[in-house]
């Protein structure tokens, strides 16, 4: 039974999410609709890469974070055909807004809890029930990540389809070609 609550706490709250904030974040800077038969598989094959690469004991954390960029960008790049620049910009939004998260997170969790314990519990034990804890503490994190991103995201879009209805008949004023720039 813990190793399913740690499947649902690491795997769906945890890497899950941060794939569905990168995916808003690259989303949002290639101007595409979200189509829930590419954006569901995709946020799932990250949490899945996400997990293994974290699972690499011989590097270090950092290490893990930069593998985790350079791989989502090559998948968005390859399997959904992004344009490369924007979808660097969008990854490197998302792991912006996952730091001000992150800091927001651990300052709330530090009032709350004390920075003793909050130390204990980033730490970890070892045990599942000490990762557990580790991934509870951090699914605020990932929850604010997604609100920021899909707000983003949102009002990119609707800034795309203003600027579309103002432009020229037969045309999206605003779109972007696959290299990123302004058609």
């Amino acid at each position: 039974m813990e190793y399913v609550l740690l499947f649902l706490t690491d795997g769906v709250m945890g890497y899950l999410l941060q794939g569905v904030g990168y995916l808003l974040g690259i989303y949002a800077f290639v101007r595409r609709e979200i189509k829930a038969r590419e954006f569901i598989p995709m946020a799932v094959a990250y949490g899945v890469v996400a997990f293994g690469i974290r699972q690499i004991g011989v590097i270090s954390f950092g290490f893990h974070t930069i593998l985790i960029m350079i791989t989502i960008i090559l998948m968005a790049v390859l399997l959904l055909k992004t344009p490369a620049f924007m979808t660097v910009l969008g990854v490197l939004s998302a792991s912006v807004a996952i730091l001000l998260s992150e800091i927001v997170n651990i300052s709330i969790l530090n009032g709350i809890l004390g920075h003793e314990r909050m130390a204990v519990i980033m730490a970890g034990d070892g045990t599942i029930s000490g990762e557990i804890s580790k991934a509870v503490a951090g699914i605020p994190t990932n929850l604010i990540l997604v609100a920021v991103m899909f707000i983003f995201y949102r009002l990119r879009m609707k800034k795309l389809k203003e600027s579309s209805s103002h432009g020229a008949t037969g045309s999206q004023v605003g779109a972007e070609d696959r290299n990123g720039t302004e058609r």
